[in-house]
C-alpha cells in the first residue's frame, strides 16, 4: 500500500509540474531555482528563513542588483546576517518571524544545536522559545509595497498558515519559492501538501521547478 501511495504521489507531481520556462540556480548550501526573467534592481523580494546560509539572497542582489528584506528572529539567522556585511547595504533585515499572524509565536528549541533550525511549536513547555512574527499583510504595511515579485519561505512548517492566508486575501506575489515541510515530526502531512498544492494551482501558481521538497511556483500577472 505504501508503494502505492508513493506511486500516486510522484503521478500527482508529474502531471502538477511544468518547465517551459527558463530557470536559475542561485546559492551554495542552500540552493534555490528561480525563474529569472520578471527580476530586476526594481523587485521587490521577500526571504523568511536565514538559517546557516544567506547565499541565495545574496546571489540575487549580485545578479539583479535587487534589495531583499531577509526575516528571522532567531540566534542562528541574526548571525548569519551579520556575517555577510558586504551585502547589508542592499538587505534589509527584519529581527521577526513570518507567520500567518502578528504577534508573539512559540518555537521549539533546535534539536540540532548546530543545525540552529527553530520549529513552530503548538504549546508552551522548557523547550520552547518565544519570537516576535509579522504577517505578509503587515509586513507589506510597514515597508509600503503592494506586490512582491519573488518570496521564498523557509519557515520550519509555519509556510502552510503563511500560504493560506496570503491566498485568502488574494496577495499580489508573482513568484513563490517554499520548503514544504511534513512528517519527520512535524505536524502535516502529504494531504496538508497536496491541499496546498491544489489551492494554489487553482489561484494561477505554476510549479516549474522540484528539488526533494523545495517547489517554485510561479503566477501570470
Amino acid at each position: 500500500m505504501k508503494t502505492l501511495r508513493d506511486i500516486r504521489f510522484r503521478l500527482f507531481y508529474w502531471v502538477l509540474l511544468q518547465k517551459a520556462h527558463p530557470l536559475l540556480t542561485l546559492g551554495k548550501l542552500c540552493p534555490w531555482t528561480i525563474a529569472p526573467g520578471a527580476l530586476n534592481k526594481d523587485s521587490v523580494v521577500v526571504s523568511a528563513g536565514a538559517g546557516h546560509d544567506i547565499s541565495f539572497e545574496t546571489e540575487l542582489i549580485d545578479t539583479f542588483g535587487c534589495k531583499v528584506i531577509l526575516l528571522d528572529p532567531s540566534p542562528t539567522g541574526k548571525a548569519t546576517f551579520e556575517r555577510n556585511e558586504a551585502h547589508h547595504c542592499s538587505m534589509i533585515y527584519v529581527e521577526k518571524g513570518l507567520s500567518e499572524r502578528s504577534g508573539i509565536h512559540r518555537f521549539s528549541e533546535p534539536e540540532d544545536r548546530n543545525e540552529g533550525s527553530y520549529r513552530t511549536a503548538a504549546l508552551d513547555g522548557p523547550s520552547t522559545v518565544a519570537f516576535d512574527c509579522l504577517s505578509l499583510p503587515d509586513l507589506q504595511r510597514r515597508f509600503a509595497f503592494e506586490r512582491i515579485d519573488l518570496l521564498k519561505i523557509d519557515i520550519e512548517g509555519a509556510e502552510y498558515g503563511v500560504i493560506r492566508d496570503a491566498l485568502q486575501k488574494r496577495l499580489a506575489i508573482h513568484q513563490l519559492c517554499v520548503e514544504f515541510h511534513y512528517d519527520r515530526g512535524f505536524p502535516h502531512n502529504r494531504w496538508d501538501l497536496i491541499r496546498h498544492l491544489v489551492n494554489l494551482r487553482i489561484q494561477g501558481y505554476r510549479l516549474i521547478h522540484l528539488r526533494d521538497r523545495d517547489h517554485t511556483f510561479i503566477r501570470s500577472r
